[in-house]
Protein backbone atom coordinates (compact mmCIF):
# COMPACT_ATOMS: atom_id res chain seq x y z
CA UNK A 1 0.00 0.00 0.00
CA UNK A 2 2.79 2.56 0.96
CA UNK A 3 4.31 1.47 -2.51
CA UNK A 4 1.11 2.17 -4.56
CA UNK A 5 0.93 5.65 -2.65
CA UNK A 6 4.55 6.76 -3.35
CA UNK A 7 4.01 5.74 -6.97
CA UNK A 8 1.45 7.97 -7.57
CA UNK A 9 2.74 10.91 -5.53
CA UNK A 10 6.03 10.74 -8.02
CA UNK A 11 3.53 11.22 -11.01
CA UNK A 12 1.82 14.08 -9.89
CA UNK A 13 5.25 15.70 -9.14
CA UNK A 14 6.07 15.21 -12.86
CA UNK A 15 2.88 16.27 -14.20
CA UNK A 16 3.86 19.95 -14.30
CA UNK A 17 7.06 19.82 -15.88
CA UNK A 18 5.20 17.77 -19.08
CA UNK A 19 2.20 20.46 -19.33
CA UNK A 20 4.86 22.93 -19.49
CA UNK A 21 6.96 21.24 -22.42
CA UNK A 22 3.80 20.81 -24.38
CA UNK A 23 3.34 24.24 -24.29
CA UNK A 24 6.46 24.96 -25.24
CA UNK A 25 7.68 22.40 -28.30
CA UNK A 26 4.97 23.78 -31.17
CA UNK A 27 5.72 20.38 -32.67
CA UNK A 28 3.60 18.76 -30.00
CA UNK A 29 0.26 17.97 -31.83
CA UNK A 30 -2.33 15.59 -30.22
CA UNK A 31 -3.90 14.87 -33.31
CA UNK A 32 -1.03 12.99 -34.92
CA UNK A 33 -0.14 9.72 -33.37
CA UNK A 34 3.90 10.31 -33.50
CA UNK A 35 5.45 11.15 -30.21
CA UNK A 36 7.54 14.09 -30.25
CA UNK A 37 10.39 14.16 -28.27
CA UNK A 38 10.93 14.60 -24.65
CA UNK A 39 13.75 15.55 -22.76
CA UNK A 40 13.28 12.29 -20.14
CA UNK A 41 11.24 8.94 -20.55
CA UNK A 42 7.93 8.98 -18.51
CA UNK A 43 9.35 6.90 -15.69
CA UNK A 44 12.98 9.20 -15.18
CA UNK A 45 14.84 6.65 -16.98
CA UNK A 46 17.99 9.79 -18.04
CA UNK A 47 19.18 7.06 -21.01
CA UNK A 48 16.04 6.16 -22.76
CA UNK A 49 14.16 8.76 -25.44
CA UNK A 50 11.19 9.13 -26.98
CA UNK A 51 11.31 8.19 -30.72
CA UNK A 52 10.32 11.58 -32.97
CA UNK A 53 9.35 9.28 -36.17
CA UNK A 54 6.78 7.56 -36.56
CA UNK A 55 7.39 3.49 -35.20
CA UNK A 56 6.82 0.64 -38.13
CA UNK A 57 6.85 -2.58 -37.70
CA UNK A 58 8.47 -5.83 -40.21
CA UNK A 59 6.46 -8.26 -38.84
CA UNK A 60 2.74 -6.02 -40.11
CA UNK A 61 1.82 -6.38 -43.75
CA UNK A 62 1.49 -2.96 -45.31
CA UNK A 63 -2.09 -2.24 -47.17
CA UNK A 64 -0.55 -3.11 -50.67
CA UNK A 65 0.38 -6.51 -49.49
CA UNK A 66 -3.30 -7.17 -48.26
CA UNK A 67 -4.41 -6.87 -51.37
CA UNK A 68 -5.49 -10.11 -52.91
CA UNK A 69 -4.20 -10.93 -56.56
CA UNK A 70 -5.77 -14.20 -57.28
CA UNK A 71 -8.48 -16.51 -55.75
CA UNK A 72 -7.17 -19.24 -53.36
CA UNK A 73 -8.66 -22.77 -54.48
CA UNK A 74 -7.43 -25.03 -57.63
CA UNK A 75 -5.65 -23.84 -60.56
CA UNK A 76 -5.45 -25.19 -64.40
CA UNK A 77 -7.23 -28.19 -64.88
CA UNK A 78 -7.93 -28.39 -61.28
CA UNK A 79 -10.75 -25.96 -61.99
CA UNK A 80 -12.79 -28.64 -64.01
CA UNK A 81 -13.30 -30.76 -61.39
CA UNK A 82 -16.46 -31.45 -59.20
CA UNK A 83 -16.65 -35.10 -58.44
CA UNK A 84 -14.12 -36.86 -55.59
CA UNK A 85 -13.45 -39.42 -58.70
CA UNK A 86 -12.35 -36.41 -60.96
CA UNK A 87 -9.74 -35.65 -58.86
CA UNK A 88 -8.74 -39.03 -57.76
CA UNK A 89 -7.79 -39.53 -61.35
CA UNK A 90 -6.29 -36.61 -61.57
CA UNK A 91 -3.33 -37.95 -59.72
CA UNK A 92 -2.41 -40.75 -62.40
CA UNK A 93 -2.85 -40.06 -66.32
CA UNK A 94 -5.26 -42.40 -68.02
CA UNK A 95 -2.53 -43.36 -70.78
CA UNK A 96 -0.36 -44.90 -67.52
CA UNK A 97 -3.51 -46.28 -66.02
CA UNK A 98 -4.02 -47.95 -69.61
CA UNK A 99 -0.24 -49.16 -70.14
CA UNK A 100 -0.38 -51.11 -66.70
CA UNK A 101 -3.34 -52.48 -67.72
CA UNK A 102 -1.60 -53.75 -71.14
CA UNK A 103 1.79 -55.03 -69.50
CA UNK A 104 -0.06 -56.96 -67.14
CA UNK A 105 -2.69 -58.84 -69.34
CA UNK A 106 0.41 -59.83 -71.42
CA UNK A 107 2.38 -61.02 -67.82
CA UNK A 108 -0.90 -62.66 -67.07
CA UNK A 109 -1.08 -64.38 -70.17
CA UNK A 110 2.23 -66.18 -70.11
CA UNK A 111 1.70 -67.50 -66.38
CA UNK A 112 -2.01 -68.69 -67.08
CA UNK A 113 -0.53 -72.36 -67.26
CA UNK A 114 1.09 -72.71 -64.19
CA UNK A 115 -2.74 -72.34 -62.38
CA UNK A 116 -5.16 -75.02 -62.67
CA UNK A 117 -8.19 -72.54 -62.92
CA UNK A 118 -7.70 -69.50 -65.92
CA UNK A 119 -9.87 -67.48 -63.88
CA UNK A 120 -7.12 -67.33 -61.39
CA UNK A 121 -5.09 -65.68 -63.72
CA UNK A 122 -7.09 -63.17 -65.79
CA UNK A 123 -7.19 -60.21 -67.71
CA UNK A 124 -7.83 -57.46 -65.49
CA UNK A 125 -9.41 -53.78 -67.05
CA UNK A 126 -9.06 -50.07 -66.28
CA UNK A 127 -11.00 -50.35 -63.14
CA UNK A 128 -9.61 -53.33 -62.10
CA UNK A 129 -6.30 -50.87 -61.71
CA UNK A 130 -7.87 -47.76 -60.30
CA UNK A 131 -9.62 -49.65 -57.59
CA UNK A 132 -5.62 -51.79 -56.67
CA UNK A 133 -4.03 -48.13 -56.54
CA UNK A 134 -7.11 -46.80 -54.26
CA UNK A 135 -7.03 -49.90 -52.41
CA UNK A 136 -3.16 -49.16 -52.38
CA UNK A 137 -3.07 -45.63 -50.73
CA UNK A 138 -5.69 -46.87 -48.11
CA UNK A 139 -3.61 -49.78 -46.79
CA UNK A 140 -0.24 -48.21 -47.03
CA UNK A 141 -2.41 -45.95 -44.20
CA UNK A 142 -3.54 -49.47 -42.62
CA UNK A 143 -0.23 -50.78 -42.74
CA UNK A 144 1.24 -47.99 -40.83
CA UNK A 145 -0.87 -49.29 -37.99
CA UNK A 146 1.34 -52.31 -38.12
CA UNK A 147 -2.09 -53.90 -40.02
CA UNK A 148 -1.45 -57.33 -42.24
CA UNK A 149 -3.27 -57.83 -45.14
CA UNK A 150 -5.22 -60.59 -43.93
CA UNK A 151 -6.25 -58.22 -40.27
CA UNK A 152 -7.67 -55.42 -42.98
CA UNK A 153 -9.53 -57.80 -44.96
CA UNK A 154 -10.58 -60.19 -41.85
CA UNK A 155 -13.95 -60.88 -42.18
CA UNK A 156 -14.67 -61.22 -38.42
CA UNK A 157 -15.68 -57.89 -37.49
CA UNK A 158 -12.45 -56.77 -37.35
CA UNK A 159 -11.46 -55.87 -40.67
CA UNK A 160 -12.43 -52.73 -43.09
CA UNK A 161 -15.83 -53.03 -45.08
CA UNK A 162 -14.58 -50.67 -47.86
CA UNK A 163 -11.53 -53.05 -48.79
CA UNK A 164 -14.18 -56.28 -48.67
CA UNK A 165 -16.76 -54.38 -50.98
CA UNK A 166 -13.99 -53.67 -53.19
CA UNK A 167 -11.67 -56.68 -54.16
CA UNK A 168 -10.91 -59.81 -52.28
CA UNK A 169 -7.31 -60.34 -50.45
CA UNK A 170 -6.74 -63.06 -53.00
CA UNK A 171 -7.40 -60.93 -55.81
CA UNK A 172 -5.65 -57.84 -54.57
CA UNK A 173 -2.07 -59.46 -53.72
CA UNK A 174 -2.42 -60.89 -57.08
CA UNK A 175 -2.87 -58.26 -59.15
CA UNK A 176 0.14 -56.27 -56.43
CA UNK A 177 2.39 -59.04 -58.18
CA UNK A 178 1.76 -59.26 -61.43
CA UNK A 179 1.48 -54.79 -61.99
CA UNK A 180 5.09 -55.68 -59.99
CA UNK A 181 6.51 -57.91 -61.49
CA UNK A 182 9.56 -57.69 -64.13
CA UNK A 183 9.50 -60.21 -66.35
CA UNK A 184 12.43 -61.35 -67.08
CA UNK A 185 14.02 -65.17 -68.98
CA UNK A 186 16.41 -67.00 -67.28
CA UNK A 187 19.47 -67.48 -69.08
CA UNK A 188 18.60 -71.30 -70.35
CA UNK A 189 15.02 -70.59 -71.59
CA UNK A 190 14.92 -74.04 -73.39
CA UNK A 191 15.46 -76.35 -69.73
CA UNK A 192 13.60 -73.93 -67.61
CA UNK A 193 10.50 -75.04 -70.36
CA UNK A 194 11.53 -78.55 -70.78
CA UNK A 195 11.75 -78.82 -66.64
CA UNK A 196 8.57 -77.24 -66.15
CA UNK A 197 6.56 -79.47 -68.68
CA UNK A 198 7.87 -82.44 -66.80
CA UNK A 199 6.87 -80.85 -63.68
CA UNK A 200 3.00 -80.69 -65.05
CA UNK A 201 3.22 -83.93 -65.74
CA UNK A 202 4.75 -85.51 -62.57
CA UNK A 203 2.13 -83.67 -60.86
CA UNK A 204 -0.69 -85.26 -63.23
CA UNK A 205 0.83 -88.11 -61.86
CA UNK A 206 0.35 -87.71 -58.24
CA UNK A 207 4.50 -87.89 -58.22
CA UNK A 208 5.96 -86.02 -54.99
CA UNK A 209 8.64 -83.83 -56.35
CA UNK A 210 11.08 -81.60 -54.31
CA UNK A 211 14.47 -79.32 -54.81
CA UNK A 212 16.99 -81.87 -55.01
CA UNK A 213 15.25 -83.89 -57.65
CA UNK A 214 14.13 -80.81 -59.88
CA UNK A 215 17.58 -80.06 -59.90
CA UNK A 216 19.02 -83.56 -60.78
CA UNK A 217 16.43 -83.37 -63.64
CA UNK A 218 17.67 -80.52 -65.10
CA UNK A 219 20.77 -81.35 -65.04
CA UNK A 220 19.84 -84.66 -67.06
CA UNK A 221 18.05 -81.89 -69.35
CA UNK A 222 20.93 -79.86 -69.79
CA UNK A 223 23.15 -82.56 -70.67
CA UNK A 224 20.46 -83.56 -73.42
CA UNK A 225 20.64 -80.23 -74.88
CA UNK A 226 24.36 -79.75 -75.10
CA UNK A 227 24.03 -77.14 -72.34
CA UNK A 228 27.40 -77.90 -71.01
CA UNK A 229 27.91 -74.44 -69.03
CA UNK A 230 24.76 -75.07 -66.93
CA UNK A 231 25.16 -75.09 -63.13
CA UNK A 232 21.57 -76.03 -60.94
CA UNK A 233 22.44 -74.26 -57.88
CA UNK A 234 20.58 -73.17 -55.11
CA UNK A 235 19.77 -69.45 -56.18
CA UNK A 236 18.98 -70.63 -59.98
CA UNK A 237 16.55 -73.38 -58.28
CA UNK A 238 14.84 -70.24 -56.13
CA UNK A 239 14.76 -67.98 -58.86
CA UNK A 240 13.22 -71.00 -61.24
CA UNK A 241 10.54 -71.32 -58.77
CA UNK A 242 9.96 -67.71 -58.95
CA UNK A 243 9.28 -67.21 -62.10
CA UNK A 244 7.11 -69.98 -62.97
CA UNK A 245 4.92 -69.83 -59.81
CA UNK A 246 6.05 -72.97 -58.19
CA UNK A 247 5.49 -73.44 -54.69
CA UNK A 248 6.46 -76.21 -52.20
CA UNK A 249 3.40 -78.02 -50.37
CA UNK A 250 2.56 -80.56 -48.25
CA UNK A 251 0.65 -83.25 -49.39
CA UNK A 252 -2.58 -84.53 -47.53
CA UNK A 253 -5.40 -86.46 -47.99
CA UNK A 254 -6.71 -89.16 -50.58
CA UNK A 255 -8.42 -87.21 -53.30
CA UNK A 256 -5.58 -88.20 -55.92
CA UNK A 257 -6.27 -91.70 -55.96
CA UNK A 258 -9.92 -91.25 -55.97
CA UNK A 259 -11.88 -93.45 -58.40
CA UNK A 260 -14.16 -91.13 -60.73
CA UNK A 261 -15.90 -93.92 -61.94
CA UNK A 262 -16.65 -95.24 -59.06
CA UNK A 263 -18.11 -91.84 -57.50
CA UNK A 264 -20.10 -90.77 -60.27
CA UNK A 265 -22.08 -94.30 -59.71
CA UNK A 266 -22.46 -93.65 -56.04
CA UNK A 267 -23.88 -90.09 -56.53
CA UNK A 268 -26.08 -91.27 -59.80
CA UNK A 269 -27.67 -94.58 -58.62
CA UNK A 270 -27.19 -95.97 -55.29
CA UNK A 271 -27.71 -92.34 -53.44
CA UNK A 272 -30.74 -91.31 -54.92
CA UNK A 273 -32.18 -94.77 -54.22
CA UNK A 274 -31.36 -95.29 -50.17
CA UNK A 275 -32.39 -91.29 -49.91
CA UNK A 276 -35.44 -92.30 -51.43
CA UNK A 277 -36.10 -95.60 -49.08
CA UNK A 278 -34.91 -93.90 -45.75
CA UNK A 279 -35.23 -90.69 -44.36
CA UNK A 280 -32.17 -88.23 -43.79
CA UNK A 281 -32.96 -88.45 -40.17
CA UNK A 282 -32.43 -92.26 -40.38
CA UNK A 283 -29.40 -92.06 -41.99
CA UNK A 284 -25.98 -92.45 -40.43
CA UNK A 285 -22.21 -92.05 -41.27
CA UNK A 286 -19.65 -93.29 -38.93
CA UNK A 287 -15.64 -93.42 -39.12
CA UNK A 288 -12.42 -93.23 -36.83
CA UNK A 289 -10.10 -90.43 -36.55
CA UNK A 290 -7.02 -90.32 -34.03
CA UNK A 291 -6.63 -87.89 -31.46
CA UNK A 292 -2.83 -86.89 -30.21
CA UNK A 293 -3.63 -85.41 -27.01
CA UNK A 294 -0.21 -84.54 -26.01
CA UNK A 295 0.98 -83.21 -28.77
CA UNK A 296 1.84 -79.58 -28.96
CA UNK A 297 1.48 -76.95 -31.26
CA UNK A 298 4.39 -76.40 -34.30
CA UNK A 299 4.01 -72.48 -33.54
CA UNK A 300 4.76 -70.49 -30.66
CA UNK A 301 5.51 -66.97 -29.41
CA UNK A 302 9.07 -66.01 -29.13
CA UNK A 303 11.09 -62.80 -28.44
CA UNK A 304 12.78 -61.51 -31.72
CA UNK A 305 16.43 -62.66 -32.48
CA UNK A 306 16.25 -65.25 -30.12
CA UNK A 307 16.43 -69.03 -31.06
CA UNK A 308 13.10 -71.32 -31.38
CA UNK A 309 13.64 -74.71 -30.29
CA UNK A 310 10.98 -77.43 -30.17
CA UNK A 311 11.17 -80.74 -28.70
CA UNK A 312 10.25 -84.14 -29.49
CA UNK A 313 6.43 -84.37 -30.34
CA UNK A 314 4.87 -86.68 -28.62
CA UNK A 315 2.89 -89.95 -30.43
CA UNK A 316 0.40 -90.65 -27.90
CA UNK A 317 -3.28 -91.37 -29.19
CA UNK A 318 -6.56 -92.63 -28.69
CA UNK A 319 -8.67 -93.39 -31.27
CA UNK A 320 -11.84 -92.13 -31.42
CA UNK A 321 -15.31 -93.02 -33.19
CA UNK A 322 -17.67 -90.78 -34.42
CA UNK A 323 -21.35 -91.38 -35.69
CA UNK A 324 -24.03 -88.79 -36.83
CA UNK A 325 -27.10 -88.64 -39.19
CA UNK A 326 -27.46 -87.09 -42.16
CA UNK A 327 -29.46 -83.87 -40.79
CA UNK A 328 -27.34 -83.43 -38.19
CA UNK A 329 -30.13 -84.12 -36.07
CA UNK A 330 -28.42 -86.37 -33.52
CA UNK A 331 -24.82 -87.40 -33.01
CA UNK A 332 -23.89 -90.68 -31.06
CA UNK A 333 -21.91 -90.86 -27.77
CA UNK A 334 -17.93 -91.45 -28.56
CA UNK A 335 -16.42 -94.74 -28.74
CA UNK A 336 -13.18 -94.17 -27.21
CA UNK A 337 -9.72 -96.47 -27.63
CA UNK A 338 -6.93 -96.37 -25.64
CA UNK A 339 -3.73 -98.15 -25.06
CA UNK A 340 -4.25 -99.21 -21.27
CA UNK A 341 -6.76 -101.08 -19.50
CA UNK A 342 -7.58 -98.44 -16.38
CA UNK A 343 -5.81 -94.99 -16.97
CA UNK A 344 -4.89 -92.36 -14.38
CA UNK A 345 -7.82 -90.17 -15.73
CA UNK A 346 -10.30 -92.62 -14.45
CA UNK A 347 -8.64 -93.25 -10.76
CA UNK A 348 -11.60 -93.81 -8.26
CA UNK A 349 -14.09 -93.46 -11.12
CA UNK A 350 -15.88 -96.05 -13.02
CA UNK A 351 -14.77 -96.48 -16.59
CA UNK A 352 -17.52 -95.49 -18.93
CA UNK A 353 -19.13 -98.70 -20.90
CA UNK A 354 -18.22 -96.38 -24.46
CA UNK A 355 -13.93 -97.06 -23.75
CA UNK A 356 -12.10 -100.05 -24.76
CA UNK A 357 -8.21 -100.45 -24.79
CA UNK A 358 -5.52 -102.86 -26.86
CA UNK A 359 -1.93 -102.46 -27.30
CA UNK A 360 -2.05 -99.99 -30.29
CA UNK A 361 -5.29 -98.22 -29.72
CA UNK A 362 -6.57 -98.84 -32.68
CA UNK A 363 -9.97 -100.04 -33.64
CA UNK A 364 -10.24 -104.03 -34.12
CA UNK A 365 -13.55 -106.15 -35.28
CA UNK A 366 -14.48 -107.17 -32.13
CA UNK A 367 -14.78 -103.67 -30.39
CA UNK A 368 -16.24 -102.54 -33.49
CA UNK A 369 -18.64 -105.58 -33.98
CA UNK A 370 -19.61 -105.00 -30.01
CA UNK A 371 -20.53 -101.14 -30.76
CA UNK A 372 -22.77 -102.11 -33.30
CA UNK A 373 -24.78 -104.74 -31.48
CA UNK A 374 -25.29 -102.32 -28.74
CA UNK A 375 -26.43 -99.28 -31.04
CA UNK A 376 -28.68 -102.17 -32.99
CA UNK A 377 -30.11 -102.60 -29.54
CA UNK A 378 -30.92 -99.05 -29.47
CA UNK A 379 -32.42 -98.99 -32.36
CA UNK A 380 -34.91 -101.57 -31.98
CA UNK A 381 -36.03 -99.75 -28.70
CA UNK A 382 -36.68 -96.86 -30.27
CA UNK A 383 -38.83 -99.02 -33.43
CA UNK A 384 -36.34 -97.21 -35.79
CA UNK A 385 -34.68 -98.67 -39.10
CA UNK A 386 -31.65 -96.91 -39.98
CA UNK A 387 -28.92 -97.24 -42.76
CA UNK A 388 -25.33 -96.91 -41.55
CA UNK A 389 -23.13 -95.89 -44.17
CA UNK A 390 -19.37 -96.99 -43.86
CA UNK A 391 -15.77 -96.88 -45.65
CA UNK A 392 -13.97 -100.20 -46.67
CA UNK A 393 -12.16 -100.51 -43.17
CA UNK A 394 -10.85 -103.88 -42.54
CA UNK A 395 -12.13 -103.52 -39.13
CA UNK A 396 -15.57 -102.74 -39.81
CA UNK A 397 -16.91 -106.04 -39.40
CA UNK A 398 -20.56 -106.95 -39.65
CA UNK A 399 -21.97 -109.27 -37.16
CA UNK A 400 -24.71 -111.85 -37.88
CA UNK A 401 -28.38 -110.64 -36.39
CA UNK A 402 -28.48 -107.13 -37.36
CA UNK A 403 -33.00 -106.26 -37.25
CA UNK A 404 -32.97 -102.64 -37.08
CA UNK A 405 -29.53 -101.24 -38.80
CA UNK A 406 -28.58 -101.96 -42.68
CA UNK A 407 -25.11 -101.65 -43.64
CA UNK A 408 -23.92 -100.01 -46.66
CA UNK A 409 -20.28 -99.81 -47.68
CA UNK A 410 -18.55 -97.09 -49.97
CA UNK A 411 -16.59 -98.02 -52.92
CA UNK A 412 -12.87 -98.41 -52.90
CA UNK A 413 -10.25 -95.48 -53.12
CA UNK A 414 -13.73 -93.04 -52.47
CA UNK A 415 -13.49 -92.20 -48.99
CA UNK A 416 -11.92 -88.46 -49.40
CA UNK A 417 -14.90 -87.72 -51.51
CA UNK A 418 -17.76 -90.06 -50.55
CA UNK A 419 -17.25 -90.29 -46.82
CA UNK A 420 -19.50 -87.62 -44.91
CA UNK A 421 -17.58 -87.53 -41.61
CA UNK A 422 -14.28 -86.93 -43.92
CA UNK A 423 -15.98 -84.28 -46.33
CA UNK A 424 -16.99 -82.20 -43.87
CA UNK A 425 -14.03 -81.58 -41.63
CA UNK A 426 -11.80 -80.67 -45.15
CA UNK A 427 -14.52 -78.03 -45.48
CA UNK A 428 -14.42 -76.64 -41.98
CA UNK A 429 -12.26 -73.21 -41.87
Amino acid sequence: MKLLVSHWIYLLMKIPKYIATMILNPSWNLKTKNLVQLPVSMWGDQSRRWKTSEWQSTKVRIRSYNIMSHLPGPKRDGKNIITAVGAYRKFIPNKIVEKIVCNTNQYNSRIRGNFSRERDAKDTNDVEIWALIGLLLLSGARKACHLSFQEIWADDGTGFEIFQSVQNCEQFLFLVSSTLKRDRDGEFPEIEEALFRWIRQANAMKLAINGKILKEKAILLALKMGQDNFEASNGWLEKFKARRNIAFKLLHGEAGSVDANSVATWKGGIIPSLLAKYSPQDIFNADETGLFYKLLPNQTMTIRGEKCEGGKKSKERITVLVCCNMDGSEKLPLLYIGKYRRPRCFHGMNIPSNYHFNKKAWMTGAIFTDWLKKLDQIFKRRERNCLLILDNCPAHQIPEGLQNIEIRFLPALTTSALQPCVIWVSLKP
